[in-house]
């Protein structure tokens, strides 16, 4: 058996990583459905690179 996982697109990550910043991470995670692993693997990428950070494959 192999688990489905989803693809966040861009426009999904841009809208969740200031939410995160603004309410939480974890509050973010309930709200939006994405493991915490995730979001803050995204804001760091989104510190480090900006915008450009949270395409597909950057890093």
């Amino acid at each position: 058996m192999s688990k489905h996982r989803k693809t966040w697109s861009l426009e999904e990550k841009e809208k969740i990583v200031p939410h995160s910043i603004q309410h939480g991470v974890s509050s973010s995670s309930r709200e939006f459905g994405v493991s915490t692993v995730s979001i803050y693997n995204w804001k760091e990428k989104f510190e480090k690179l900006g915008k450009s950070g949270l395409e597909a494959g950057a890093m």
